[in-house]
């Protein structure tokens, strides 16, 4: 953990996995000491505990990897605390495309990241710029209502220039008129 905290080299939460055990293992001896001084009050927080860690895992089915806690701001907290592989990995384009089938009425601007193909999920999308798809779908302006789907790493841009960068804070205002699992935010309109 001292080397992770040291190094200026940061690509993702899994490089410090290795301390987990020991910090479970921490934290069970803490409670057994805890017990053995005042056992019901231990019993307490640990039941407490117990229940909040099954709330919270449940109501984030099946959502896990971009999800947060309540403490760290629920399901947009993660935004501002991780980025990249930590959060968004394009595991959500299904969720994108079966919201485009139950919208046939709005044009789909898309804005991601990442190496999923969205034309092999069946969507139909203008690009946005700053979006990394190897080969965009060719589909033309319709006319239809737009729906603006920008993946949360191109929300927070750290692989977009300067210029997209200052596009997509703009949406960060916003309230998203949807956000599917997560990781797609939806927006009705580009903000001024």
């Amino acid at each position: 953990m001292a080397i992770a905290m040291r190094t200026h080299l940061d690509i993702g939460l899994r490089h410090i996995f290795p301390v987990y055990p020991f910090l479970f293992i921490f934290l069970v001896v803490s409670a057994a000491t805890a017990y053995r001084h005042r056992p019901k009050l231990t019993t307490c927080i640990v039941t407490l505990l117990l229940f909040g860690l099954v709330s919270e895992t449940t109501s984030a089915f099946p959502d896990y990897i971009p999800f947060f806690n309540a403490l760290a701001g629920g399901s947009r907290g993660g935004l501002s605390l991780l980025g990249d592989s930590n959060l968004d990995w394009g595991q959500d384009l299904p969720a994108l495309a079966e919201w485009q089938r139950n919208h046939p009425d709005r044009q789909l601007y898309l804005s991601r990241q990442g190496s999923p193909d969205p034309r092999y999920y069946g969507l139909h999308y203008i690009e946005l710029p700053g979006s990394q798809i190897s080969e965009p779908d060719q589909t033309m302006p319709s006319g239809q209502l737009p729906i603006y789907a920008i993946s949360a790493a191109n929300l927070q841009g750290p692989y977009l220039n300067q210029e997209q960068r200052n596009f997509y804070q703009r949406f960060l205002k916003e309230k998203p008129a949807a956000i599917l699992h997560g990781t797609i935010y939806l927006y009705d309109k580009i903000p001024e």
